[in-house]
């Protein structure tokens, strides 16, 4: 589970079995009762749920923590030869599948929308984060900038907004309004 992606339709028979043994007590030819359905049992024990692990969640979970590790560790051989076949020009977030994918790398782009979803950028000097594409900003409810983009500046990285003098956030002079205003006459 950790290296591949399992199909949906092999989930679903290891969790009958699982369900199975557990009302029936491993004996197939019993009739037995289900008292609680499968996805009631997977939600934890707090919320009343018996605890079982959602077999595709955790396999998502296995793969997605195989593509961290590709997204983080730029000096491994692995990270190296995916990166010269699949985003020579960008990085593992912002790669697509591209033609003739393989097999293993088919299934990272499955868990990069959840490695994107759930990561957050720290900023450093803010020449690789995107003002309007990645998540750095530090509310957990939303880490992106949802304004509209300007335009001409919609590729912009944070490390335009910081002031490269005192490494604080380019502010205007005080006294000076920070909203573009429209010339009275032309």
């Amino acid at each position: 589970m950790g290296v591949f992606l399992l199909p949906k339709g092999l989930i679903r028979t290891i969790e009958t079995t699982m369900n199975s043994y557990l009302w029936k007590g491993g004996g197939s030819d019993r009739k037995c009762i289900i008292w609680k359905n499968w996805s009631s049992m997977c939600m934890p024990k707090k919320w009343g749920g018996l605890g079982f692990r959602d077999l595709h969640s955790f396999n998502l979970a296995l793969l997605s923590k195989q593509a961290w590790r590709l997204a983080t560790e730029p000096n491994t051989m692995v990270f190296k030869v995916y990166k010269a076949r699949y985003f020579p020009n960008s990085s593992f977030l912002d790669a697509k599948v591209g033609a003739n994918p393989s097999f293993i790398w088919s299934i990272m782009m499955a868990t990069q929308d959840i490695i994107r979803k759930h990561s957050r950028w720290r900023v450093g000097d803010g020449s690789q984060t995107s003002i309007w594409g990645d998540n750095w900003l530090p509310d957990t409810n939303n880490p992106m900038v949802t304004s509209f983009p300007f335009p001409f500046i919609e590729n912009s990285k944070v490390e335009d907004l910081i002031n490269p003098n005192t490494h604080n956030w380019d502010e205007p002079p005080s006294g000076k309004s920070s909203q573009l205003e429209m010339p009275t006459s032309l």
